[in-house]
């Protein structure tokens, strides 16, 4: 047996076979052998995976639309002719991908659903190649791929609307409550900014801190400007820096100021004027002070009361009283305005619930009433005259007083009539009686007369006064007073001796 040379060409196994004998001339020969080798399913497929993504990494957008290719997939089979029998199958990834042949050997994983990253953010998936020979043989892998976010959630407040009760009297800086929005996404599109809208209306008076949400007081507040201020809170998240689109959403933030006893009552006058009759009904009340406080019920509601003012100590009881819930001011005892006072002034004053005060006056006028006639006195009145004095020579005055005042106070007077009435007049106005006419015709007389008053309303003297004129007859005409009526002033310590006026009479010519 000779030496044996082998080649193999493709799947043909081939050599040379060569043989010579022992003889002292060696004789030899050769012959080609070729030997077909038939191929047995020994080796699984294999499977390359080319992800798409831009890190390389197993990933997809949850952004990516339907049909977006995720990876190439490569299967090759070392057997022969088994390539086109291989069949790659995928498991997995809840129906949301899918295997798309692309070539012999060539496949392409592909999106077949929409993508939630915040619903399902890892798939696993398994391929499966498999020969189609005997014995079969198959090839798995099996990998994560994860969803990559895109911003497509908005931030979420916890609650849509806050309500906090705050004083009106706190510093600023107080904080005030903390919004928190939550936002699904991942990231900077995760990352959350706070903000207030309308910071102009009411302008400073909060904000908010942009990355943990606290609302703190920047002014001072004041609840009878405002009682309820409504913040209206941006949360918006960071897709803004990512080239995408930013994402927002707001709560409604409303503070309701709580009232502090920081403001008095005020009057609506500093000083009220006004008139009242005499006599008028006790309990009759005749005006209503008004006071204001700008605070809320708690602390606004206010009570009145009489304070000492003026003359109001000296009266006792006094003439007047207040509702203490409606500011009336009305009468407690009779007013008389001819014997006491024509006018009073009282301190009214207004306390609210925290004990802050105010005060006004109040200017009482007494009006007066016609409630007094007109009174002579003295009632009876005595003059001699003349029977040589001449028309219009004064005879004497009456005197008539009403302690009414004004036109009410105001006396006229008139002459009675009587059989002589006729030859005197009287001055309606001074109750003057004069001489009409001469007397001299009467002799030696007493002449009888009857005088009224009536004051300015009407009122008519209850007794009218007598009137004695004594008609003198003489040859020479008597001296006469140049006045009928004479008035003087004297001081009350003057002492005795002090001249206090002088009384004049003049001889008729």
């Amino acid at each position: 047996m000779g030496n044996a040379a082998f080649e193999v060409l493709e799947d043909v196994l081939g050599f040379v076979l060569s043989g010579r004998d022992n003889g002292a001339q060696p004789e030899s020969s050769s012959t080609f052998v070729g030997v077909k080798v038939l191929d047995v399913n020994d080796n699984a497929p294999t499977i390359d995976i080319l992800f798409l993504s831009e890190s390389g990494e197993a990933e997809v957008s949850e952004g990516a639309g339907v049909g977006e290719y995720v990876a190439r997939i490569l299967v090759s089979d070392s057997d022969a002719d088994d390539l086109l029998g291989v069949t790659v199958t995928l498991e997995g990834g809840q129906g949301k991908f899918a295997l798309k042949q692309t070539d012999h050997f060539l496949y392409a994983l592909c999106v077949d659903g929409p993508l939630d990253r915040e619903e399902t953010a890892r798939f696993e998936l398994r391929l499966r190649a498999s020969d189609q020979a005997s014995p079969l043989l198959s090839t798995e892998v099996t990998f994560d791929l994860m969803v990559t976010d895109v911003n497509d959630c908005p931030p979420l407040f916890a609650r849509a609307a806050y309500e906090v009760r705050l004083a009106e009297d706190v510093p600023p800086g107080t904080s005030v409550v903390q919004v928190k929005a939550l936002d699904r996404d991942t990231g900077d599109n995760a990352a959350v900014r706070y903000s207030i809208l309308g910071l102009e209306d009411p302008p400073l008076l909060f904000t908010v801190d942009p990355a943990s949400g606290l609302i703190s007081t920047r002014g001072p507040l004041d609840r009878e400007r405002e009682a309820v201020v409504r913040l209206l809170v941006v949360a918006e998240d960071g897709g803004g820096d990512g080239g995408e689109q930013a994402l927002s959403s707001t709560a409604m933030v409303n503070v309701v100021i709580e009232d502090v006893n920081d403001n008095e009552p005020v009057f609506q006058l500093q000083l009220y004027n006004v008139s009242i009759p005499e006599h008028s009904r006790i309990g009759s009340c005749f005006l209503q002070v008004v006071a204001t406080d700008a605070d809320g019920p708690d602390f606004g509601a206010l009570r009145y009361s009489l304070s000492d003012g003026f003359d109001w100590k000296d009266l006792h009881p006094p003439l007047f009283h207040i509702n203490a819930d409606t500011g009336e001011v009305c009468v407690s005892q009779d007013i008389d305005r001819d014997t006491g006072q024509t006018s009073h002034d009282i301190l009214v004053k207004a306390v609210d619930q925290g004990g802050l005060s105010a005060q006004t006056y109040v200017h009482i006028e007494v009006e007066d009433v016609n409630d007094h006639a007109p009174v002579f006195n003295p009632q009876r009145y005595a003059a001699s005259v003349s029977s040589h004095a001449p028309p219009d020579t004064e005879v004497l005055t009456a005197v008539a007083t009403d302690p009414d005042s004004g036109r009410y106070g105001r006396v006229t007077y008139e002459l009675l009539p009587s059989d002589l009435s006729g030859l005197f007049t009287l001055d309606r106005d001074t109750g003057t009686l004069y001489l009409r006419s001469t007397v001299a015709h009467l002799g030696e007389a007493v002449v009888q007369l009857s005088m009224g008053a009536r004051d300015g309303g009407g009122r008519p003297a209850a007794t009218p006064a007598r009137l004695t004129v004594n008609v003198l007859a003489s040859a020479q005409t008597p001296a006469v007073f140049s006045r009928s009526r004479y008035s003087f002033t004297v001081s009350e310590d003057a002492p005795p001796g002090t001249s206090v006026g002088a009384v004049t009479a003049v001889q008729p010519g």
